[in-house]
């Protein structure tokens, strides 16, 4: 059934009685999506992860550096009495009709557009700037249930300011409110690939100056998104489970700011022909950070001189299932590293293999036929 602010009427009718009577109930019924049903495809198996994933309120969410991170608690407050109304309302914003809102995969990509207001004018604005005026800094967030609040009280206007942990959080937030199970992920060395060239490139002039303002990759020492756990009848069997969903504005997919469902067996296994943005989330994980040096002695042609594999997606890191530390230095010995989940961690060769396979699935193998294993 199509999750959404329903409004019921019954009618009945007697044995032997030719009279029809139709009651209509007085409330609207709120319906949303049900991990507990073995019907449903967000069904979760487990308990203790569907306490987790659904019901908590409170998690962590993991800062810092892969050398050094750090666990910052979030309070996701998906029971708070302003976040379930804000959601349903930017949901009501889509165009997403009936059988839309029935379909976990078109829901969970709606959900990521809508946290950020890049072009939607959906829930958060983002900013890197260092420059917040008189609203809030994303660093001083610490809830997601006080931005929905804030965007109710406000007139739906977008709450300043977020980055990729709040906007992590938030869609957390609103996934678990619509039923479905999620999980926020942290990324150590996150590659951020603008060409989708499964690559980090960085360009050097003859004298071996960095040039810049020609392509805008970057490795950021963390980010943040979140994961939802669904079956994914669109994609061959095997493909369910966990899936990326990011609503941190970085790259434009079908016209908007939005990204995922990625299923991470599909990311796992370099398949980045299938949807959505697995070869985005590929890259972030495990690209690959290239040097290139202008050649004079080759009519001025970029000739690439270094390649370094294995350095992105260090650590990925989500909070454990039923711990919460408080106590430890960091606050991180609650988070369980799930990069066996992203990569394929078999050996070299075989983390190797699974990129040729994106490289080919991307239509790339002529960049990459001349590395080795």
């Amino acid at each position: 059934m199509a999750i959404g602010i329903w409004r019921f009427k019954i009618s009945v009718k007697l044995p032997r009685s030719r009279r029809l009577r139709t009651y209509a109930l007085s409330e609207a019924l709120c319906i949303l999506f049900n991990a507990w049903s073995k019907d449903d495809d967000k069904f979760l198996a487990r308990e203790d992860a569907r306490q987790e994933y659904i019901i908590n309120e409170v998690g962590k969410i993991y800062i810092g550096s892969h050398s050094r991170p750090t666990g910052r608690k979030w309070t996701y407050g998906q029971f708070h009495e302003a976040v379930l109304p804000a959601v349903l309302y930017l949901l009501d914003r889509t165009r997403l009709d009936v059988n839309g809102r029935s379909d976990v995969v078109k829901v969970s990509r709606a959900v990521s557009a809508l946290i950020n207001s890049h072009d939607d004018n959906g829930l958060l604005v983002g900013n890197w700037s260092g420059n917040y005026g008189d609203s809030l800094a994303p660093w001083q967030w610490s809830g997601s249930a006080v931005i929905f609040e804030r965007y109710l009280r406000s007139g739906c206007r977008p709450v300043k300011f977020g980055q990729c942990w709040v906007f992590g959080g938030v869609t957390t937030t609103a996934l678990r409110t619509l039923g479905i199970p999620a999980r926020t992920i942290t990324n150590f060395v996150s590659a951020h690939d603008t060409d989708f060239s499964l690559t980090v490139d960085k360009l050097y002039s003859e004298r071996g100056d960095q040039v810049t303002g020609i392509n805008g990759d970057s490795i950021w020492n963390f980010h943040v998104w979140s994961d939802a756990w669904m079956a994914r009848y669109d994609l061959p069997p095997g493909y369910g489970g966990w899936q990326a969903i990011d609503a941190t504005p970085q790259e434009i997919s079908m016209g908007m700011y939005q990204l995922g469902p990625a299923s991470l067996e599909v990311i796992e296994q370099g398949k980045v022909g299938y949807a959505y943005d697995v070869g985005f989330v590929y890259s972030e994980v495990n690209a690959d950070l290239v040097n290139w040096r202008l050649d004079g002695r080759a009519n001025y042609q970029w000739r690439r001189v270094q390649v370094h594999t294995g350095n992105v997606g260090r650590k990925i890191y989500t909070k454990m299932i039923g711990i919460i530390d408080e106590r430890s230095r960091f606050g991180v010995n609650d988070a369980e590293d799930i990069v066996y989940q992203y990569k394929n961690i078999g050996g070299p060769n075989e983390a190797r293999l699974a990129h040729l396979e994106a490289a080919r699935s991307a239509g790339l193998a002529p960049l990459f036929d001349n590395l080795t294993l």
